[in-house]
């Protein structure tokens, strides 16, 4: 319900910390408090509805409020609005109707501006007007779902009971930035805000989380299932919810009903699996999910510093999401990009890739460091050994025997969801003619219809599904992870739009000039290949997309690879990884200082 209140001296100090009133001096400061209406919304309380007049403004000055926004598809998408934003100032000053449907996820106290008052009140300080342009402004320059990747600065943890519950949130307790500290049913029972049955009053735990906010960069819920009341009033509050349990335990322990109930849209329910610290490869994470339906979920070993700190970012949006893009002999240059992130130690947090790619990103996501996917590379790349022509070139002229070996002896029988880090493919369906992200099933047969090329090796058949390469329809996903991924997001794309080995100095006319330039040891010129021709012709449908995608990215690191073959590069081997190191040291130091 929406109640006028009077404003304490801690809110009217709040007002002046909005970035809408920042530019106000005292005298300016008290007239906006005197034209405003001060209000509280519960929690679920609608503040205004799609179609309805545009007959103020609001501004949030504690608690969450969200937009939900209709989609042109008929759809719609959800906008998290925070304290400091304002909504409804667009109906407002063109008279428009409202065209959105928002509503309190906290209880929220807002300051209210209607038509008139706010008019009024442009009139005498028209810097108010220049900070509501100026927030009008900002939010346009932003990606369009900006505003839904909201930092979390409450999380609710449920899990346990047992020591390795209360270990774990310990330590992520120590581990958050600006260590969060840990608020249970205990605490809330102290300060009165729940009764000696465990009742908790919505609108004073959030009047109480927002005083706590104002102290802590993030605060820790830890619900209790012997105290449901006091775990609800969690859930209602909470931005993320983390659900923690030892991948071991049985499924049965999970009460997966308890975390969608209550809250919003915009409040994720993720999945922290806790792994013993010997564990080489997670087992059976696709039934957690099924069971769960979380938004995304995290391997955790108990003890594992890097396992906690790439959760924390993950959690924070302080992560990193590498898209590594095909380009068959060509993505030799991804590990001199590897080198460069190591030697300057960007965490890759979550990966994705097409075709060579593919095998780049499972390979991290596997937890392998650049010594042991160096050395695999040389066992599986040093030769041509993946060239096995095919008995019967019906379906292709390879054999793909020895590509599906090298899947399988990679990865084993380990599925997507079982990577320690996120991670996905990228093929092409040949069905329905679309990308297809392989986000579950066998990894091994994900990056192997990934780097399918059709003609060379014979598509792969998953299910009603027939797989080739991704390179046809994304042979960089960065606008994927750009989409799909909560942090920030570096690109490395090796197919150049414009690629000196495809140019009239380069192209022989004729077969005799072709032969003579190969066999010539006085020939200067290097001359694409038959395979390079077709895969160029491959790549082409995906380079303006690549374009698309830098524009889309934090990071776009593009290797001066454009000379080089795609297949039969084993001589110039270290001369590509080179150029992937110079290229990702470059443009890593650059972004490191600019951040």
């Amino acid at each position: 319900m929406q109640t006028p209140v009077v404003p304490s001296t801690e809110a009217i100090a709040a007002l002046r910390a909005l970035p809408l009133f920042a530019s106000l001096d005292e005298r300016e400061l008290a007239a906006v408090q005197e034209a405003a209406e001060w209000l509280t919304v519960d929690p679920g309380e609608t503040l205004f509805r799609l179609g309805e007049p545009g007959d103020s403004l609001y501004v949030v000055v504690r608690g969450r409020l969200e937009a939900e926004v209709p989609d042109d598809d008929g759809g719609s998408r959800v906008v998290a609005i925070a304290p400091g934003d304002s909504v409804g100032e667009l109906a407002l000053l063109t008279g428009a109707l409202r065209s959105a449907n928002v509503r309190a996820v906290r209880h929220s106290l807002l300051v209210r501006l209607g038509r008139a008052r706010f008019f009024e009140l442009t009139r005498k300080l028209p810097d108010v007007m220049l900070g509501i342009a100026r927030v009008i402004s900002e939010r346009l320059a932003r990606p369009e779902d900006a505003r839904a990747r909201q930092n979390p600065r409450v999380l609710s943890v449920i899990g346990g009971p047992g020591p390795w519950f209360d270990a774990f949130i310990e330590r992520l307790s120590a581990a958050l930035p600006g260590r969060a500290p840990v608020l249970d049913s205990d605490a809330a029972r102290a300060g009165t805000l729940t009764d000696e049955h465990g009742l908790a009053d919505l609108g004073r735990v959030g009047t109480w989380l927002a005083d706590l906010e104002r102290a802590h960069e993030r605060l820790i819920l830890r619900a209790d299932p012997s105290s449901p009341n006091w775990t609800r009033a969690c859930l209602a509050l909470t931005d993320t919810v983390l659900v923690v349990v030892e991948a071991g335990a049985s499924r049965r322990l999970l009460d997966a009903s308890l975390a969608r109930d209550h809250g919003s849209r915009l409040r994720r329910v993720e999945l922290v699996l806790l792994h013993p610290p010997q564990t080489s490869v997670p087992r059976g994470t696709r039934r957690w999910l099924e069971l769960l339906a979380a938004d995304a979920h995290h391997h955790v070993r108990h003890g594992h510093v890097g396992d906690l700190a790439r959760l924390c970012r993950r959690l924070t949006g302080d992560s990193i999401a590498v898209a590594f893009g095909g380009g068959a002999a060509r993505g030799l240059a991804h590990l001199g990009a590897l080198q460069a992130f190591a030697e300057l130690e960007v965490p890759i947090d979550l990966t994705c890739g097409t075709s060579f790619g593919s095998i780049v990103g499972g390979l991290i996501a596997f937890d392998h460091d650049l010594a042991q996917i160096t050395d695999e590379f040389a066992r599986y790349f040093s030769d041509y050994m993946l060239l096995r022509p095919t008995p019967l070139p019906v379906l292709s002229m390879l054999s793909n025997s020895p590509l599906q070996s090298m899947c399988e002896q990679l990865f084993g029988d380990a599925e997507v969801e079982d990577t320690w880090r996120p991670y996905f493919a990228v093929a092409s369906n040949l069905g329905d003619a679309r990308p297809e992200l392989m986000t579950s099933g066998s990894l091994a047969l994900a990056i192997q219809a990934s780097g399918s090329v059709p003609g060379l090796w014979p598509p792969v058949v998953r299910g009603s599904q027939v797989l080739v390469d991704g390179v046809i329809t994304n042979n960089l996903p960065g606008d994927v992870i750009a989409r799909l991924h909560q942090g920030r997001t570096i690109a490395i794309n090796l197919v150049p739009r414009h690629d000196p080995l495809f140019s009239a100095e380069t192209v022989p006319r004729s077969r005799a000039r072709a032969l003579l330039g190969r066999i010539s040891p006085f020939s200067q010129s290097r001359q694409p290949l038959l395979p390079d021709l077709a895969l160029r012709s491959l790549f082409m449908s995906t380079v303006r997309h690549a374009e698309a995608v830098r524009k889309q990215v934090d990071l776009f690191i593009e290797p001066d690879v454009g000379g080089f073959g795609f297949l039969f590069e084993a001589g110039r081997r270290q001369q590509i990884v080179d150029a992937g190191y110079r290229a990702a040291i470059e443009a890593l130091r650059g972004w490191q200082r600019a951040r």
